[in-house]
Parts: structure tokens; sequence; C-alpha cells
């Protein structure tokens, strides 16, 4: 990973939400990751986004909230 890279965490509100941005996301030609969790039915929780230039990524996500605890 590039020295500068930064890991930012973004909140959507369903696994429904999240399948439809992996789908955007993919549609888009990110390099991505999909993460599905065994312990819960294989359920998708986490899309990793490579790191890359800001604009490709912000288009698609600016919408959501960072992840608060």
């Amino acid at each position: 990973m590039p020295k500068n890279t930064h890991i930012v965490i973004l909140q959507v509100p369903d696994e429904a939400t999240l399948f439809a941005y992996l789908e955007k996301l993919t549609c888009a030609g990110l390099a991505l990751c999909a993460i599905f969790e065994p312990d819960m039915n294989n359920s998708l929780t986490a899309i990793g986004v490579e790191p890359q230039a800001r604009s490709k990524p912000r288009k698609i996500l600016s919408n959501l909230p960072l992840l608060k605890e």
C-alpha cells in the first residue's frame, strides 16, 4: 500500500444496501474485495476497495456516513 493510504470506514443500514454498493463499485471497474462472514451464514459484512485516486470511489460512496460507535 502507498504510504499516504488512509482507511475510511463507512456504514450502510443493511446487507441488501451493501450488496447494492458492491454492484455499483464492481460496475465502475474498481478493484475490491467482498468480505463474507462464515459465522453469520456467510453474510456480506464489508467491502474493501483498493487504494486509488479519490474521485472514482467518492462519486459512489460520498453519501454514506462514517461509522460511528
